[in-house]
């Protein structure tokens, strides 16, 4: 990982890598070990906000003639989709982890940027002043 990571560094001519992929938090766990310098955040939204998006996701799909899990109007799969990215933290939460994660409420993010960036640099240093959001 430090070769990936310098080698994303010098490309984008950066200090800070910050990762916005919500299929990484399925991997937290391994990541805090592989990557002991990273701090981790969650962004979680309402529930029912996420699986409004996930079917208007698949209708747009089906309008293009792609096939999606999201198409199908199952709400026990469309929570089961929605739970996996949490389910290792509610199963097996390391205390390790504890210190070096922060959840968020969506929500709160989208109501004060602000204030909500000035909580994000205090945790992980990552210099958000100039953030316009």
């Amino acid at each position: 990982f430090d070769t990936l990571f310098a080698r994303l560094r010098a490309l984008h001519a950066c200090q800070v890598l910050v990762l916005k992929e919500p299929e990484l938090t399925k991997h937290f766990v391994e990541l805090m070990h592989l990557v002991p310098q990273a701090c981790f955040v969650v962004a979680v939204r309402d529930p029912r906000d996420v699986v409004t998006s996930m079917l208007d996701w698949g209708e747009r799909s089906r309008r293009e003639g792609r096939g999606h899990l999201f198409q199908q109007r199952d709400m026990a799969a469309l929570a089961d989709f929605y739970l996996a990215f949490y389910r290792r933290f509610w199963l097996d939460f390391p205390p390790e982890l504890h210190a070096r994660l922060r959840f968020v409420r969506y929500e709160d993010l989208v109501h004060d940027p602000r204030e909500m960036g000035r909580r994000l640099q205090r945790y992980t240093g990552v210099p958000l002043a100039d953030y316009d959001p």
